[in-house]
């Protein structure tokens, strides 16, 4: 057998078996980098587990491998760095591996398969879930499929072999490798790494359908021989892994969280915080250029940065480095100079926290553990609350001197005082006093008996109807003053309600109907990720038993045995269990009390609510396109892939097209749309859309002589435009980047419109959620307002900046808004953590919530806004942003099941005044503060 060492694409060095000597027969067999199976004539290679460190490293492979023949199969003892250990057993129906010994930091694995070009010459096919295609004969589209799924079939002819992978929320990429001058196709499985998950069983064959059964009985099999428990180990003291990125010098420090220095902004002519244009990285050296001429050198050596200027830029006056502290570092984090420390705020008080020259900084967090940042030439350094500026996050600068030509970093990470500190409380509470806190099972109980009392006073719907207003079964205003169309389906019309038009949102009744919506309709950020920090919490009940359902999602998933709810553990405690059925039930009557009618975003639906005829909103299913790198939640519509993809998934919608309940369908959260003009010229030529910006250019300039001039570069052929990595730095050059992000954002709608409209004519599409930075730009709201019927904006705010929504709206060509997320938070009176918005008491978050909806109904184009969220964040972060989460006081339930009674108060007033402010009959209360007055 001919062997031969190569490094692959991956940056993994593997042996690669070639052509002489394989064994042809079915059964595979094991080599040393991995595993050859047999497809007819054609073998497929299965390289053992790869795994991927939060040391920063990625795609590990064993770095050493010893296989021994057993009776049974062939069993192969894998060893990594970082004191990891497998077991990898290879049966003639199945592979099967586990961890004897899990290496520190351990995130991931990857499964890596490569199949050979002759599948193109032999016309196979490849399913992957729902998915199929045949391998192409010549290198084109180099993703042939991007998905979460679990399975793989290659099948050539009448031979067939199959794959079941771990776990359905791996995600698997089928690729041309070719494209990184690799001469295969590769499948890969990514699955993050479950310690629930004891042992991983792939069975594979001819026949999937006795897959599920092989898998069964050999996890059984390995159960029954490892039934022994281990108790958990203790947890260690984090370590401190160096590198460099795209953004500065990553610090993982473990346990204490993630950090990155960034590369430094120089202030230019014009500018006083100029970033770098582009960054190259590669071993262990950053190459940094900047505007006017500037490049910067950064090498790193040991856990020492250098920063060298090989050309300082033309003008530069002033360099800063920067550093963010999560926000969660006010539960006990600290910060110190060389002259001064002091706390992480709880509360926000003064924004600036240190301002003085200091050669080193290091911030502790909790734990005890201390970050340092030794400078070899001293900055002005400045420690900041940027709550000030309505950002829940700790700032850090480092002001150098402008005449530095070179400097140092050094980093270190004291550990010597490490000890887990308790965060919460075994209600899910943190230590500090507020109101409403429980101290035993007795008193949580006796306060559940006085809360339920509480729901009925509020008493919207009686209240409301001695005012003269009834409600119709869909939470409608019952009138016929404006003859609105009974359409069976929500739908938006615009009337003269004396002296000016206003848009109304109309229930399929053909009434008046205020979206009043609550989005996380159900326990969700409440769950926090308790991996790595158990110690952290004063109880935590196995995930098995009585508390079961109080751990997410199902055993043997992902998130089981990681995140977990406190306030479903307090609503056990209650009653026993968890029912999703019957507490659906239950938040409705309790929301309906205070008048909320709806299910806002990121909201299951379930049986209970459809029977309550509760209205409710969607996010479009648009399946798993290709995304634009560097713009989040953006898929590039100009993929052929990418539209038959959409095209594909969009299908979904029509199970749901007859449903009256349904408002309409949001199309996405967040994006940063704002960033495509800067995005796009800097693809390559994978993307559909950098070609199309080319294809673009080249029609505009017809010479490249003429675009040379226009941008101000060098270059020999529009051809060799599309791999470049273009930076629009003139203004013609930022015009055409403005120009071509419109026609991508007319593809995109139109694409979505054109499918969606195809499968359910009768609901209405609301919009993106975009942020305020999203939406303030012409171009954008132009082009959505030909597509969408409502304009959806996430608006954070205490003052209504009334010029900023009505310039929307008119940008837009009028249609009507929904502004679909905000929330207040009053730390001092919960158990949660505050935000930007953060208030006194819940009677004035209550107040501000009066203040901003019926602000919002008096302008006469929002029709519906919607409350983040039914139940506080937990106190220690939400689970899918790990340590760092969110964690505010969002809720109008605490952790304990406790309604924040004030806040709902108000809200009810807020409610009982809507429509008459909505229909101009009636100005809108003010909350008579500054900060919400404020012009």
């Amino acid at each position: 057998m001919k062997q031969i060492i190569t490094h692959c694409r991956t940056g993994i060095y593997v042996l690669l078996s070639i052509a002489a000597g394989w064994s042809h027969g079915a059964t595979p067999s094991a080599a040393p980098n991995g595993v050859r199976f047999q497809l007819g004539n054609e073998e497929l290679h299965l390289f053992y587990p790869q795994l991927d460190l939060n040391t920063g490293n990625d795609r590990i492979a064993p770095t050493s491998v010893n296989v021994t023949q057993g009776d049974d199969g062939t069993h192969v003892a894998l060893t990594y760095p970082h004191q990891g250990q497998m077991c990898f057993d290879l049966f003639a129906d199945r592979f099967q591996f586990h961890f004897t010994r899990v290496p520190d930091g351990l995130k991931s694995y990857r499964l890596e398969l490569h199949l050979p070009l002759a599948l193109a010459n032999r016309n196979a096919n490849w399913r992957i879930g729902n998915q199929n295609g045949t391998f192409p004969m010549n290198h084109g589209k180099t993703k042939l499929c991007q998905r979460n799924a679990g399975d793989l079939t290659v099948q050539v002819g009448n031979e067939r072999l199959a794959f079941l992978f771990p776990e359905t929320y791996a995600w698997v990429e089928l690729q041309d490798y070719r494209e990184w001058n690799t001469p295969c196709y590769g499948y890969t499985s990514t699955t993050p790494f479950n310690a629930d998950r004891k042992v991983m069983v792939i069975p594979f064959g001819d026949n999937p359908a006795h897959f599920a059964e092989v898998r069964a009985k050999a996890e059984a099999a390995f159960f029954a021989r490892t039934a022994v428990q281990t108790p958990p180990p203790k947890p260690a003291a984090p370590g401190l892994a160096v590198s460099l990125s795209d953004d500065g010098v990553a610090l993982a420090c473990g346990s204490m969280g993630s950090f990155t220095l960034s590369y430094p902004f120089v202030s230019l002519p014009g500018k006083d915080r100029s970033k770098p244009q582009n960054v190259s990285v590669k071993d262990g050296k950053a190459i940094v250029r900047y505007a006017n001429g500037g490049q910067l050198t950064v090498t790193l050596e040991g856990k020492d940065a250098a920063f060298v200027w090989a050309q300082r830029p033309e003008g530069m006056k002033a360099l800063l480095h920067e550093m963010f502290v999560p926000f969660r570092y006010n539960q006990g984090g600290r910060w110190q100079s060389d002259t001064a420390e002091g706390d992480y705020p709880a509360i926000k008080g003064n924004a600036k926290l240190f301002q003085n020259h200091s050669s080193r900084f290091s911030v502790q967090d909790p734990n005890r553990c201390a970050l340092g940042l030794t400078f070899s030439v001293k900055p002005f350094l400045e420690v900041q609350d940027n709550r000030e500026w309505d950002w829940s996050i700790f700032w850090t600068g480092f002001h150098m001197p402008a005449e530095c030509r070179e400097w140092r970093v050094s980093f270190d990470l004291d550990t010597s005082r490490y000890a887990e500190r308790k965060l919460l409380d075994r209600y899910g509470q943190v230590e500090r006093k507020f109101p409403g806190k429980i101290h035993s099972d007795e008193e949580l109980k006796r306060a559940s008996l006085d809360d339920a009392a509480f729901y009925p006073t509020l008493d919207f719907a009686g209240r409301l109807e001695k005012a003269g207003y009834t409600l119709n079964r869909y939470g409608g205003l019952v009138t016929d003053r404006f003859a609105l169309r009974k359409t069976g389906f929500f739908h938006v019309e615009k009337v003269r309600i004396g002296e000016t038009d206003r848009w109304l949102l109309v229930d399929p009744l053909g009434n008046p109907f205020f979206h009043l919506g609550v989005c996380g309709f159900a326990p969700s950020d409440d769950f926090t990720d308790v991996t790595g920090r158990t110690a952290s919490f004063a109880w935590l009940p196995a995930n098995k038993g009585d508390f079961a359902a109080a751990w997410k999602d199902r055993p043997g998933d992902w998130w089981n045995s990681r995140a977990f709810s406190f306030y479903k553990a307090n609503v056990i405690r209650l009653g026993g269990g968890y029912d999703d059925e019957e507490r659906t039930g239950l938040y409705v009557k309790r929301v309906r009390a205070a008048g909320f009618n709806s299910i806002g975003a990121f909201s299951p639906i379930y049986e209970t609510s459809r029977r309550m005829n509760v209205p409710y909103v969607q996010t479009l299913p648009l399946g798993n396109p290709k995304m634009i790198p560097s713009v989040r939640g953006m898929f590039d519509p100009f993929d052929p892939g990418n539209v038959s993809e959409v095209s594909r998934a969009l299908k979904q919608v029509a199970s749901r097209a007859s449903d009256p309940l349904l408002i309409g369908y949001f199309l996405a959260n967040e994006q940063a749309m704002e960033e495509i003009p800067r995005a796009l010229p800097a693809l390559d030529g994978h993307f559909a859309a950098k070609r199309e910006f080319v294809a673009g250019l080249r029609k505009k300039y017809g010479t490249i002589d003429r675009f040379n001039t226009a941008w101000g570069i060098t270059a020999d052929s529009f051809d060799a435009l599309v791999d470049r990595k273009l930076t629009a730095a003139t203004h013609e050059a930022e015009t055409d980047a403005r120009e071509a992000t419109g026609r991508l954002l007319e593809a995109y709608y139109a694409l979505i419109g054109k499918q969606f409209r195809a499968n359910d004519p009768n609901h209405m599409l609301i919009g993106n959620r975009w942020q305020p930075q999203t939406a303030d730009n012409e171009q954008l709201c132009r082009i959505a307002g030909r597509y969408l019927d409502i304009i959806s904006i996430n608006y954070y705010t205490m003052a209504i900046d009334e010029a900023f929504v009505r310039r929307v709206y008119g940008w837009s060509g009028g249609k009507p808004q929904f502004w679909s997320e905000f929330y207040y938070t009053a730390t001092r009176e919960s158990n949660a953590g505050p935000s930007s918005h953060d208030l006194a008491t819940q009677r004035e978050r209550g107040m501000a919530y009066r203040n901003y909806v019926e602000g919002a109904a008096a302008l006469g184009f929002v029709t519906g806004i919607e409350w983040f969220t039914l139940i506080d964040q937990a106190a220690t972060g939400r689970f899918f942003e790990g340590i760092n989460g969110e964690r505010a006081n969002t809720g109008l339930l605490s952790v304990t099941d406790r309604p924040y009674r004030d806040l709902l108060r108000e809200m009810t007033e807020a409610h009982l005044n809507l429509y008459p402010v909505w229909f101009g009959l009636k100005k809108p209360w003010r909350f008579e503060d500054p900060r919400f007055t404020a012009k």
